[in-house]
């Protein structure tokens, strides 16, 4: 087994035969190469017990347990979000979309953003939604994502001098967010939330270009 959270150089170019089974590649007889440029494939039988049924998860959503920014660090170096939503994206290949939606119902209510705050990897969990026809928790996501980045980005717009300088790449983290989430409202026809959404992320641009003027 070699762990999820691991640099590939440790991988010892073995990647070719992993399968990924939850938070850890198993190396085995079977070749596989992923297009997407994934590690490991994914079975989805052995990875929808692993993940719905064998592990278990503690109360870490719930509001009155702590998780600091160590957490926080593990939960990113797990790729807690991404395995759940590769197994998703397998079962809705496979025609499963009921055990599709229930792996990310799952996700979305072990990870709420009171205790990991929304990311990008949120918005691969709302396009999961739209896949299986669940447009109204796809929107739920994706308006929570356009808001947390909105309110940085007018934050990060207000600094001047020095500060600005050490927030440009935050800023520019924040744009790419942002412009992903209207792509994907736009892609799955979503026009009332594209025209909420595009509304104030143009004016947002409008000042960041600004910004760069006068530097």
């Amino acid at each position: 087994y070699f762990a999820v959270s691991i640099g590939t150089e440790n991988y010892m170019n073995l990647q070719d035969y992993f399968r990924l089974e939850g938070f850890a590649y198993r190396l085995v007889p079977i070749k596989t190469t992923d297009t997407l440029g994934n590690i490991g494939y994914v079975d989805t039988d052995i990875l929808y017990e692993n993940l719905m049924n064998k592990f278990t998860w503690g109360r870490m959503n719930e509001p009155d347990v702590l998780i600091d920014n160590h957490n926080l660090r593990v939960f990113s170096m797990m790729k807690l979000r991404e395995v759940f939503f590769r197994l998703a994206d397998a079962l809705i290949v496979e025609n499963k979309t009921e055990k599709a939606i229930q792996v990310l119902d799952k996700i979305v209510t072990l990870t709420p953003h009171e205790q990991v705050p929304y990311d990008y990897n949120m918005i691969m969990i709302a396009e999961g939604y739209y896949r299986t026809g669940q447009d109204k928790k796809a929107n739920s996501i994706l308006l929570k994502i356009a808001d947390i980045y909105e309110k940085d980005l007018n934050y990060y717009l207000s600094l001047k001098g020095r500060n600005a300088r050490f927030t440009s790449y935050e800023t520019k983290v924040a744009i790419s967010v942002l412009q992903e989430v209207l792509n994907l409202t736009e892609e799955y026809k979503q026009e009332q939330l594209y025209e909420k959404i595009s509304a104030s992320f143009e004016s947002l641009v409008q000042r960041y270009m600004g910004s760069e003027q006068s530097k």
